[in-house]
């Protein structure tokens, strides 16, 4: 016979989750302010080419390598962080849940930070908004459900 489920209120688990939930959703909110200031900054001296035009060519591979890594990144630390032992109790179980979506947020957002300093290096608007949209990609995809973190918590799931 397995691992019988861990008991806990919906309510521990809501309140588990509702911090995480507005953190991620003030982190999505920013991928927003950053297109709005590509935006401003292309409205305001079009047609903006950065402020070091040209020198941003080697950044821009390393920086399509590190988003491509960010990916890899928070698979790893989530399956990392998300390893239960029979001892664990709710709050250490939560506590794992908040850890791994907080860096799977954090890991989530790099693209979109790179992709803005590529604008302000050179000026690369399109790649700034293919750095934005995967980095919004991985904030949605690994944005924290509380379904999923029920399923986890219940045993249902691998993955929270």
């Amino acid at each position: 016979m397995g691992p019988q489920p861990r008991r806990y209120q919906p309510s521990d688990l809501r309140e588990a989750h509702k911090p995480v939930a507005i953190l991620a959703w003030a982190q999505l909110s920013t991928v927003f302010a950053f297109a709005g200031v590509m935006a401003a900054m292309t409205l305001v001296e079009p047609p903006f080419t950065g402020l070091s035009p040209g020198s941003g060519d080697r950044a821009r591979d390393i920086f399509f390598l590190i988003t491509l890594f960010s990916f890899i990144a928070i698979r790893m630390a989530k399956r990392s962080i998300l390893q239960k032992t029979q001892s664990d109790t709710f709050e250490q179980l939560a506590g794992k849940l908040r850890a791994s979506a907080i860096v799977a947020l954090i890991l989530g957002e790099v693209p979109a930070i790179l992709g803005l300093l590529l604008f302000f290096i050179g000026g690369y608007r399109e790649d700034c908004f293919l750095l934005l949209g995967f980095g919004l990609l991985l904030m949605v995809l690994f944005f924290p459900k509380y379904a999923n973190w029920a399923d986890w918590l219940a045993g249902r799931r691998g993955s929270a």
